[in-house]
């Protein structure tokens, strides 16, 4: 009989897991709880056009990476990061995927199932794992269960988080807040990109200079975590007008208005201080818990941890 497997999490890590459990020969069900996939490696469809609102690039420093985007390299879903740069240029090759960030989510993508639009709200293990969504639908009896979500995600939705409570604890991530904006004409930049040390505002990406983006002009922000932390209960206005202010002095313009803008919040957007392991794994109760917050703050970090998850729970088959 082919085992069944759950996985929590259609992002990066999660994606991986799925896919090295299906080559293994497991059945896979991968629970999403939004409707697009990739996690963080996000895109959002506002104002007219498209936006890489979380991640905004990735390195493959892993062949194991290189041959799982291979495909997606030949066809031309993988650009080169080519930008006009101010600050803080990648010291080593990096890309960003097209015509979005949220296409990596896909070029992931393996013989498994995804349910999109399923938050799991409980988790119980009785004679296998089982999910609930706390609104009727139950999902399982699953022979292993992989979390691919933020740490203190995982510790809040564990029933007993036991072994894995201490590490859980150590795990330090980061809030982001992002901010989309439009102009009716191109700012008068030198860069379309900068990033450096900045108490508010460290990084800045003109989004529609990346290859097969939308026609205007259409900018990413992205806040220092000690500001997006101090403004969390901030109106959006207030937060907005904070951003495009630190905007300004950094183009050293005075900005016209924008055309459009969209905030975002991400609760969980950068580990700041890792696992310093590839996963957890409780093989009593084939449990895997996996993301970049094992690793590091890098989207290959979380690929890389997603496989070891997987690795885990097949051990133990």
């Amino acid at each position: 009989m082919v085992e069944r497997m759950a996985v929590i999490g259609a992002g990066v890590a999660g994606l991986a897991a799925a896919g090295a459990l299906v080559d293994a020969g497991v059945a896979v069900e991968v629970f999403e709880k939004s409707r697009g996939l990739g996690g963080r490696v996000a895109t959002r469809r506002a104002l007219g056009t498209a936006f890489d609102h979380g991640a905004q690039y990735f390195t493959v420093r892993d062949e194991r990476l290189a041959s799982r985007l291979a495909g997606a390299r030949h066809a031309g879903g993988l650009a080169p990061l080519a930008l006009s740069w101010g600050e803080g240029a990648p010291a080593e090759p990096a890309f960003y995927a097209v015509p979005g960030m949220a296409s990596l989510g896909e070029a992931l993508l393996g013989d498994f199932t995804v349910h999109r639009e399923w938050t799991v709200r409980a988790i119980t293990h009785e004679g296998g794992w089982w999910l609930d969504d706390g609104a009727g639908r139950r999902a399982g009896p699953f022979a292993g269960l992989l979390l691919a979500i933020p740490a203190p995600q995982a510790a809040a939705l564990l029933p007993e988080p036991g072994v894995f409570q201490s590490a859980l604890e150590a795990v330090v991530m980061e809030p982001c807040t992002a901010l989309m904006l439009t102009f009716a004409a191109p700012l008068p930049t030198p860069f379309d990109v900068d990033f450096r040390p900045d108490a508010v505002l460290p990084y800045v990406c003109r989004n529609s200079a990346k290859a097969g983006r939308p026609a205007g002009e259409a900018w990413v922000l992205h806040a220092d975590a000690g500001f997006s932390r101090a403004m969390e209960a901030a109106a959006p206005d207030e937060v907005v007008s904070r951003l495009l202010a630190a905007f300004g002095r950094r183009l050293a313009l005075t900005l016209p208005p924008p055309a459009g803008t969209v905030l975002h919040r991400w609760r969980y957007a950068r580990v700041s201080t890792p696992l310093g392991d590839a996963c957890l794994y409780d093989a009593g109760r084939r449990l895997a818990l996996c993301g970049d917050w094992c690793i590091g703050a890098r989207v290959e970090a979380a690929f890389l941890s997603g496989l070891a998850a997987a690795r885990s729970l097949l051990t133990s088959r």
